[in-house]
């Protein structure tokens, strides 16, 4: 009973802790934003060391754990399928990584590629983390249908960066990707 008590106070502590912006993140109107976002995807609940995001209702993931990086697989509930790659040895594709839409923050360096295929759209993503000491990758890939780009949008919008400090993750309110 004892150590049930102790992991669940554990546990809220790790959520108040990545919902609060890095302390040495600049001040920002993203409290004010994360309040007025429309779901389903409105907080992150899978944290990676450098970023995490959100499964909503009825999204099926599955992950795979290769020897160099983790794979998430994704069906949206509101229709479109998403693949990540988090780890050292990332398969970006070509046109991504000669994508002219790149920016740099204080946190890394994002890419953007935007692919319209008759009625789908896929969006591709890159970001290489500045404070990776080992040189960490996230690739995201988004198909979504024309009935999908609101829950696939929602989904991309709900990227958050995160730094790794010690045995803790901390997460900034700063959205990591969306619609550039």
């Amino acid at each position: 009973m004892k150590s049930s008590v102790i992991t669940l106070i554990l546990a809220i502590a790790m959520l108040v802790a990545c919902g609060k912006p890095n302390d040495e993140a600049a001040p920002s109107s993203a409290a004010h934003e994360m309040v007025t976002r429309s779901g389903p995807y409105v907080y992150c609940n899978v944290h990676l060391s450098d970023a995490c995001f959100g499964v909503g209702p009825g999204d099926h993931l599955r992950m795979d754990i290769p020897v160099d990086s983790t794979v998430y697989q994704l069906g949206l509930a509101g229709g479109g399928r998403v693949e990540i790659h988090y780890g050292t040895n990332v398969p970006l594709p070509p046109e991504l990584v000669s994508s002219d839409v790149t920016r740099s923050t204080a946190n890394g360096e994002v890419k953007y590629l935007r692919q319209d295929n008759g009625g789908d759209t896929q969006l591709s993503y890159a970001f290489k983390p500045k404070h990776s000491a080992i040189g960490m990758m996230l690739y995201v890939k988004v198909l979504a249908p024309a009935e999908g780009r609101r829950s696939a949008a929602s989904f991309i919008e709900n990227f958050r960066p995160c730094i790794p400090r010690g045995a803790s993750v901390y997460c900034q309110e700063e959205k990591l990707f969306g619609e550039q």
